[in-house]
């Protein structure tokens, strides 16, 4: 068992260590010595320890390690080292105190080297800050409550918000989307992907916090934990600009009294989608018809010459 241990603090880089205040004695495991990048029989006193740390980490480390020895207090803090060959290595420390009639006689704790962990850390944040959307997880636990966590920093530039205010209260997000009117539609499509576990897409209006009325468009990937909580990896962007391109393009088109239509090639007989135009064009309140009955549209003298059904090429185009 022993051997175990010893197997798994190497595979974790995780090392011990320990100071007897009564007999002054301070203990190194092997993995704290590696850490510190030391040889295996050097022994280090508090002092020497906590100057390990780099200087703007020291004082902090300085005042955890005191307040430990004279309340009893425990720490638990990430922080960067300098080693002994000049290294610089995140590690986290772990620290308790063992104390007799109210006395700390010993504290004892651990250390791990997190560095490539942090790094990896750090690139992420960088990645996900300069994203131009807000990346974050979002929980529906079964009671029906739901929480932000791990929000990027595009938080301020989707909702005005710090990260840490969606986290502490997602209500204010909510807010906005109350005063864009489009709550209850993107709640049902949030309900709808928790049930099939299907991808989250919808697109809603806001009112941000300076009056505005703007354009978000939501993404996730959900998954569901055994107790039915469900998590989703979220997305959420600023599509503003591009719904004021389209409302333009709408009305530019309905002015010029253009419609466009589209035909599904999957799907047989063929069915022919158009738009809003399109449909005051033709005088009707449907979406689409039927190729077939499209055609029937036009009158017979220009019936006579349309291709066959089976040598039509589905695609899309416009009607004037």
């Amino acid at each position: 068992m022993e051997e175990l241990l010893e197997n798994a603090s190497l595979l974790a880089r995780v090392g011990g260590w320990e100071v007897d205040l009564e007999r002054n004695i301070h203990s190194w495991s092997q993995v704290t010595r590696e850490i510190h990048e030391l040889d295996e029989h050097h022994i280090s006193d508090l002092t020497e320890s906590i100057n390990y740390y780099r200087e703007d980490f020291r004082d902090m480390v300085r005042n955890k390690v005191s307040q430990t020895i004279e309340l009893g207090t425990q720490f638990d803090f990430e922080a960067v080292i300098v080693t002994a060959k000049g290294n610089e290595k995140w590690v986290r420390a772990i620290g308790e105190a063992e104390q007799v009639q109210g006395k700390t006689v010993r504290i004892f704790g651990s250390i791990q080297d997190i560095h490539d962990n942090k790094i990896m850390e750090e690139r992420l944040r960088g990645v996900s800050d300069n994203v131009p959307g807000v990346i974050f997880q979002y929980t529906i636990k079964p009671e029906g409550t739901d929480e932000l966590s791990y929000v990027s920093k595009g938080s301020e530039l989707i909702w005005g918000l710090s990260p840490e205010e969606c986290m502490n209260d997602s209500s204010k997000i909510w807010s906005q989307v109350a005063g864009g009117g489009d709550m209850q539609a993107l709640q049902r499509s949030i309900q709808f992907s928790a049930e099939t576990l299907e991808k989250w897409n919808f697109e809603w209006r806001v009112l941000s916090l300076d009056g505005q009325i703007r354009w978000h468009h939501g993404m996730g990937i959900p998954s569901r934990k055994p107790d039915g909580t469900v998590i989703w990896d979220s997305l959420v962007m600023d599509v503003t600009e591009r719904k004021k391109l389209e409302n333009l393009l709408e009305q530019s088109s309905r002015m010029a009294k253009i419609g466009s239509w589209e035909i599904d090639a999957r799907m047989t007989p063929y069915f022919l989608e158009w738009n809003a135009t399109t449909a005051a064009i033709l005088e009707t309140d449907l979406g689409g018809v039927s190729l077939e009955e499209a055609i029937q549209v036009y009158p017979k003298e220009f019936q006579k010459n349309r291709p066959r059904s089976h040598a039509f090429t589905p695609g899309e185009g416009c009607i004037i």
